[in-house]
C-alpha cells in the first residue's frame, strides 16, 4: 500500500510540476518579446498569440469582472478599448495598479465633453498577448456594445472577438522554481517506489 502511495504521490507532483513549468515558461517567453506597436495596428492586424504593447489613449470602462471560484473575490477585469478607429476589442488584466489606471482613465473619458477635456486624459502604458474570447467573454462583450447602440451587424464586421491579456510576470521566476521543485519531488517519490519494488517491499 505504501509503495502505491509513493507512486501516486510521485506522479501527481511530477505532472503538476511539468504542467507548471510549461505554462509559466511559455508565458515568460511570450512577455519577454517585443510587442507590435498598438498605435499602428488596425482590426485585421490582430492575430491570436501576438504580443502588443504601447500606450492606450482611451478606454471605455470595464464590461466583465472575473471572480476567484473559491473565495468569490474579483481577480481581474475586462475593459472595452479601440481595435482601430472603427471597431472595438477587449483588454483583460488582473494587475491592481493597471486596473486603477484604467478605471481612472475610463472615468475621465466618461466625464469629458470638450476637446480640451479629452486632451487632459493620460494614456496608459500596457503590454499583453492577443487572446481569443471564449463564449462567456464574447457574450459580455456583445452585451456591452449593444448597450451603447451598436448593432449585431456592426459588431460582426468591425469588432474582432479578441482581447489583449495583460499580466504581471514579476512573480513568474518564483512560480517556475516551484514547478521545478514539484517535478524534482515527484521524481524522488517515483525513484523511492522503484527502489522498494527492486528490494521486494
Amino acid at each position: 500500500m505504501r509503495s502505491i502511495r509513493l507512486l501516486t504521490t510521485g506522479l501527481t507532483f511530477l505532472i503538476l510540476g511539468i504542467v507548471f513549468i510549461v505554462m509559466i515558461g511559455a508565458e515568460m517567453m511570450d512577455y519577454s518579446k517585443k510587442g507590435e506597436d498598438y498605435s499602428t495596428l488596425t482590426m485585421t492586424d490582430y492575430k491570436e498569440g501576438m504580443m502588443v504593447e504601447g500606450e492606450l489613449p482611451y478606454n471605455y470602462g470595464s464590461y466583465e469582472r472575473i471572480y476567484d471560484q473559491d473565495d468569490k473575490k474579483s481577480v481581474g477585469f475586462f475593459y472595452l478599448i479601440d481595435a482601430d478607429e472603427y471597431g472595438f476589442m477587449g483588454l483583460y488584466t488582473p494587475q491592481k495598479n493597471l486596473i486603477s489606471l484604467l478605471d481612472n482613465q475610463a472615468d475621465m473619458v466618461d466625464a469629458a465633453s470638450t476637446e480640451a477635456e479629452f486632451s487632459l486624459i493620460q494614456p496608459v502604458a500596457f503590454k499583453g498577448k492577443v487572446t481569443k474570447m471564449d463564449s462567456e467573454d464574447e457574450k459580455f462583450f456583445r452585451q456591452c456594445l449593444t448597450s451603447y447602440g451598436y448593432t449585431d451587424d456592426y459588431i460582426d464586421e468591425y469588432c474582432p472577438m479578441l482581447y489583449i491579456k495583460c499580466v504581471d510576470t514579476k512573480s513568474h521566476p518564483i512560480l517556475l522554481i516551484a514547478g521545478i521543485a514539484a517535478t524534482v519531488i515527484g521524481l524522488v517519490f517515483i525513484l523511492l517506489f522503484v527502489r522498494r519494488k527492486m528490494m521486494g517491499r
